[in-house]
């Protein structure tokens, strides 16, 4: 009975017959056909229930779908970069919106239209059929390329491409993906960069200054041509050498009291710095320098180099010679005059004391000087000054300071000379003078001198004092009948 009443339950719940229904098929068919039909009965309620569950389950696949290509679409859609992506014969199945504002295209019209060919430039043609190729027959997986690529008004662009296969269900490459970004600007700065460095690089080679590069041992790792131009080296002569190495000794003194002042600079500035050396030329000549540098540092402010320029200030320095001698020298006689004396002069008293060294000084004056220029002339007298300036000058050594004192007096300082012999060499001067012939106009001119001769540190040990002994000395020759050498009595007398 709890059986056949399940059925009845069953039976409602499939809507099949009722229970009387149940009892006139019973009485008519039999136990043996009821059961079947019961049988039957259930096996198409499960059958009813699974197709039902597969139904709901496939409907759920299916939603579960659409909000995944959702979610893909909206990802695609929002990406930063255009995407496409082309079948295996080139053309292109889907593209999203930014590769649609990329190219000027509706996404409609792209989709089985257009051949990737037909959006990139001709001449990148060859390179992305070989690539698209290359890709499906599996020589490639993935790879970043730089391709110009045509908009739909013709328009052109460059762009950065990477590429990558779709697989189908059996394994085969059947899709190519490309993601491509807008790279115009990047290029325009790349190629208005490489146009600079072009300049740059012809002007650096080009210029009459020497442009180098030195590591942080003063090793040479960049020289432009104008060395060779300047010195007669190669570049490769000059690469991988130290910079002293064409430096003269004094110019290799200069160059480390240079790199002192470089190194303490610090984090104050560039650290730029500017001096002169004196360099080798190749041929065995030298050449004067006006040398700028900079030192190279690193995040940490240290120093890993030098960058600088080298000019030829031969001239410029030979110029500067020039005024300078105009400014220290007296034209007439071409001696020191009097301005250079009292710079020099210090100088000499300085080191003399420091190295326990004896300076001398000798001052002379044309005896009766002023007679010969009223009776002969000015001009007689220039003649007769350029004379004695001309045997100050020969007999000089090359530390001897011969000055034109002013007027017809002259003084000459002679570092490290005793008295003695200071002395002796005024009384061979004074000869000689003596024994001059001057010849102006046809006329024979001779005149004598008058030299007082004084020391440091006996007649004193600066230089006013010194000048005035040896002037005293100068005067009390003349009193005692001119054309002689007196020495000025001691200042410890």
């Amino acid at each position: 009975m709890a059986f056949f009443a399940m059925m009845c339950e069953t039976a409602d719940a499939l809507e099949l017959p009722s229970a009387v229904d149940w009892r006139q098929i019973s009485d008519s068919a039999g136990l043996p056909a009821l059961v079947a039909f019961v049988m039957s009965a259930i096996f198409v309620f499960i059958l009813s229930n699974n197709l039902r569950r597969e139904i709901v389950r496939r409907r759920q696949i299916e939603t579960d779908a659409i909000d995944e290509r959702s979610r893909l679409n909206a990802i695609l859609n929002n990406a930063g970069v255009g995407v496409m992506i082309a079948g295996r014969n080139e053309r292109l199945v889907d593209v999203n919106n930014r590769w649609c504002r990329m190219f000027g295209y509706q996404r409609n019209d792209v989709r089985g239209s257009l051949r990737s060919c037909d959006i990139v430039h001709p001449d990148e043609a060859p390179s992305l059929e070989r690539h698209f190729r290359s890709l499906l027959a599996g020589k490639d997986r993935s790879r970043t390329l730089e391709w110009r690529f045509v908009r739909k008004d013709g328009s052109t662009f460059w762009g950065l491409v990477s590429t990558s296969t779709v697989q189908d269900r059996a394994g085969q490459r059947k899709w190519v993906v490309g993601m491509i970004t807008d790279i115009e600007a990047q290029k325009r700065v790349e190629e208005a960069l490489r146009e600079s460095e072009e300049r740059l690089r012809f002007i650096t080679e080009n210029t009459q200054d020497v442009v180098w590069q030195l590591d942080r041992e003063f090793r040479f790792t960049y020289i432009n041509g104008a060395d060779e131009r300047m010195r007669g080296y190669e570049r490769q002569e000059v690469i991988g050498q130290h910079i002293k190495s064409f430096m003269t000794p004094i110019g290799q003194q200069t160059f480390d009291l240079a790199v002192q002042r470089l190194a303490q600079s610090g984090d104050q500035g560039s650290g730029e710095n500017s001096f002169e050396v004196e360099m080798s030329c190749k041929d065995g000549g030298r050449v004067w320098t006006e040398i700028n540098a900079s030192p190279i540092r690193d995040n940490f402010s240290q120093i890993i180099g030098y960058i600088g320029v080298t000019r030829d200030s031969t001239i410029r320095r030979q110029k500067h010679e020039k005024l300078r001698e105009q400014t220290i020298r007296d034209p007439l006689t071409g001696l020191f005059n009097r301005r250079y004396l009292d710079e020099s002069l210090e100088r000499e008293l300085s080191r003399a004391k420091r190295d326990g060294l004896p300076l001398a000084l000798l001052m002379m004056d044309i005896d009766h000087f002023k007679r010969l220029n009223d009776t002969y002339g000015h001009q007689a007298g220039d003649e007769v000054l350029k004379r004695l300036g001309d045997l100050m000058t020969r007999g000089a050594r090359s530390a001897d300071l011969p000055c034109r004192y002013g007027g017809e007096e002259f003084l000459l300082v002679l570092p490290n000379m005793s008295l003695e012999t200071a002395t002796e060499r005024a009384e061979r001067w004074c000869e000689t003078f003596a024994n001059e012939r001057i010849i102006f106009g046809g006329t024979i001119l001779s005149a004598t001198v008058s030299i007082g001769v004084a020391a440091a540190p006996g007649h004193g040990t600066t230089r006013d004092s010194l000048i005035e002994a040896a002037d005293r000395a100068l005067y009390a020759a003349k009193h005692a009948g001119r054309n002689r050498v007196l020495v000025a009595p001691s200042a410890f007398a």
